[in-house]
């Protein structure tokens, strides 16, 4: 679909680019790890270590979310 679209359109705001792709790649996949080691700790009965890795998760997420904002937001202004 990318593809076509690009191909078809005569004014086309540019995606990401690669390395803030890669960069919002690695902290949502980081953020998916991290809330599985939590539920592997809790299974485990292990509160405190499962604390510690959702709240690592959630400022991951953050992160994520922040970055999708801004890149959001320019991509609405362009």
């Amino acid at each position: 679909a990318y593809f076509v679209l690009r191909g078809s359109s005569t004014a086309w705001a540019e995606p990401l680019g690669i390395g803030l792709g890669v960069a919002l790649t690695v902290l949502l996949v980081a953020s998916s790890l991290c809330a599985s080691a939590a539920v592997r700790s809790l299974r485990a009965g292990e509160r405190v270590s499962a604390s510690k890795l959702l709240l690592a998760a959630a400022l991951l997420a953050s992160g994520f979310l922040g970055i999708q904002a801004f890149e959001w937001i320019e991509l609405a202004q362009a």
